[in-house]
């Protein structure tokens, strides 16, 4: 199930930009993902969560870039959340996933 959430948060920090290959899943063609992790705090509630970075096009080519955000800025931060859960070799496991849909400086 997803959920979507909205708050205003300070960006505590990001990462540098990311990388990752992935099998397409219906030609399995290798494909790469590009995001950042943002920590981002309310005061009271703090979370890790990833956007998306998309590319921009220069000559036809993709281009991926930092994202122009600020460390201790204050944002409007829309998010999915995704909660999962199993058992692995006897341990049940959960994992909670936050995607940034939307960020806005404040």
């Amino acid at each position: 199930k997803i959920n979507k959430m909205e708050k205003t948060m300070k960006l505590v920090q990001m990462t540098p930009l990311k990388e990752r290959e992935y099998p397409d899943k219906k030609t399995g063609e290798l494909r790469k993902a590009h995001w950042v992790e943002l920590t981002l705090t309310d005061g009271i509630d703090s979370m890790v969560a990833e956007l998306t970075v998309m590319p921009d096009y220069e000559q036809g080519q993709p281009v991926y870039r930092q994202p122009a955000l600020e460390v201790e800025r204050i944002y409007r931060v829309q998010c999915e959340i995704v909660g999962t859960s199993g058992n692995k070799d006897g341990r049940d496991w959960y994992m909670n996933r936050v995607n940034v849909r939307k960020i806005a400086r404040l």
